[in-house]
C-alpha cells in the first residue's frame, strides 16, 4: 500500500496569508524562522526518475553519514548520494507488469557499504560492495493473499534489521538470516514506520495510531497512542535517537514523544496538515517535514522553530545526521540540503 498524503488545509493557509497571522503552539511560533544559522537550500538537483508518460517520485531516504545516502522510489529505482554527488537511478526492483509499477517503499543504511530496501511485492534488497542484490522474497510465509507489501525497515547494524508489512506483521534480519515474527497487529494495521536505535530495541508505528515495541527478540503491541480516526491517525514516520527518545508524527500535524517509558499524548506542531517524515540526530535536534514543504525543528521534543524547505511543493522524506546536516527530498524529486 502506498501512502497518499492528506489534502492540505489551503483555506487556513490562505486566511493566514491574507490577515498576516501566525499560529503558535505552547508559546512557539510556527511561522518561518529566518534567524537560524543553518537553513535548507535547494541544491538545484532533481533525482526523481521520469519517463515519457509519468514521474517516478522518491519515497524514502536514508543517510548514514554526511557523505553517503540512499534514496528509493516508484518503479523500483534507487539513487545513491556519495561525496556530494547523486548517481543516476539504478533499477533494483522489477515492474509488476507492463501497465503497472513496483515501488521500492523503504530503505535503511548503516554505512556506505550496507543498506536494506524493500518493495510492494514483499521483496527485500541488500546493498553491499557497491552492488544491490537480486530480489529476496521474504514476505511470503504468512502473507495474506494480495497483501505482500513491505512498508518499512530500520537497520541498527549490518547484522540486524526489522521490517514491517501492510498487515501488521514483522520480519527480522539477523546475521544473514530471515525470521518471520508473525502478524502482531490486525489486517488493517499497516506498519508505515520503524526505527531501531539498537539491535535489541525498535519502535514501529501503524496506520491506525498504534505503536509496537521490539524487545528481547519479539514484538509487542499494538498500543494505541493516537486515537484520531483514519487517516488522521496514520503514524507516517518515527525516529529514535536512543532507546530513551523517539518521536513519531501523524497525518494531522501531531508529534508524539517517547521518553524511554511511554509516549506522551501528542502535541500539534503543524497547523497545515500531514507530517510526512521526521528525523532525529539526537534528543536535542529533530526535524519533521510536512506536505506543505515546511520543516519543524524540535529540541527535547519541543517545537522551537519552523522553516520553509520547499516553497513549491511537499517534502516526502528527510534524513538528518547531525544538527548541521540533513537532506530532504520533495515529491517532485527536488533535493534540499540543511547546512
Amino acid at each position: 500500500m502506498e501512502l497518499k498524503p492528506k489534502p492540505l488545509k489551503f483555506g487556513l493557509i490562505l486566511l493566514l496569508t491574507i490577515f498576516g497571522l501566525t499560529l503558535s503552539n505552547c508559546g512557539s511560533s510556527t511561522s518561518a524562522d529566518s534567524s537560524l544559522t543553518n537553513s535548507f537550500k535547494y541544491t538545484k538537483t532533481d533525482i526523481g526518475y521520469s519517463t515519457s508518460t509519468a514521474f517516478r517520485p522518491v519515497r524514502a531516504l536514508s543517510c548514514s553519514s554526511i557523505s553517503f545516502c540512499m534514496a528509493v522510489g516508484r518503479d523500483g529505482y534507487a539513487i545513491e548520494y556519495l561525496n556530494g554527488h547523486w548517481s543516476k537511478p539504478i533499477k533494483i526492483g522489477s515492474s509488476l507488469n507492463a501497465e503497472n509499477f513496483n515501488t521500492v517503499t523503504t530503505v535503511s543504511c548503516t554505512n556506505n557499504n550496507f543498506c536494506m530496501a524493500a518493495d510492494r511485492l514483499g521483496n527485500a534488497y541488500i546493498f553491499s560492495n557497491n552492488t544491490w542484490s537480486k530480489a529476496i522474497a521474504i514476505n511470503n510465509v504468512t502473507a495474506i493473499p494480495g497483501m505482500n507489501a513491505i512498508l518499512s525497515v530500520s537497520c541498527a547494524s549490518d547484522k540486524f534489521c526489522l521490517l514491517g508489512n501492510e498487515f501488521g506483521g514483522f520480519i527480522k534480519y539477523a546475521d544473514g538470516k530471515w525470521l518471520d515474527l508473525g502478524q502482531v497487529g490486525s489486517n488493517s494495521d499497516h506498519i508505515y514506520s520503524i526505527s531501531c536505535p539498537e539491535v535489541t530495541f525498535c519502535v514501529a508505528g501503524d496506520s491506525n495510531g498504534n505503536v509496537y515495541f521490539y524487545n528481547d527478540g519479539r514484538v509487542t503491541g499494538p498500543n494505541l497512542i493516537d486515537p484520531q480516526n483514519f487517516p488522521d491517525g496514520i503514524l507516517n514516520s518515527i525516529s529514535c535517537s536512543s532507546i530513551k527518545f523517539c518521536i513519531t508524527v501523524d497525518n494531522a500535524g501531531y508529534a508524539f514523544v517517547y521518553n524511554g517509558t511511554k509516549f506522551d499524548s501528542g502535541t500539534n506542531i503543524d497547523p497545515y496538515g500531514a507530517i510526512n517524515s521526521v528525523s532525529c540526530a539526537g534528543k536535542n535536534f529533530c526535524i519533521a517535514a510536512d506536505a506543505a514543504g515546511h520543516g519543524f525543528i524540535l529540541q527535547n521534543g519541543k517545537l522551537t522553530s519552523t522553516i520553509n524547505i520547499n516553497e513549491q511543493g511537499t517534502i516526502t522524506t528527510i534524513s538528518c545526521i547531525s544538527s548541521s546536516f540533513c537532506i530532504a527530498i520533495g515529491n517532485e524529486g527536488k533535493v534540499f540540503k540543511f547546512s
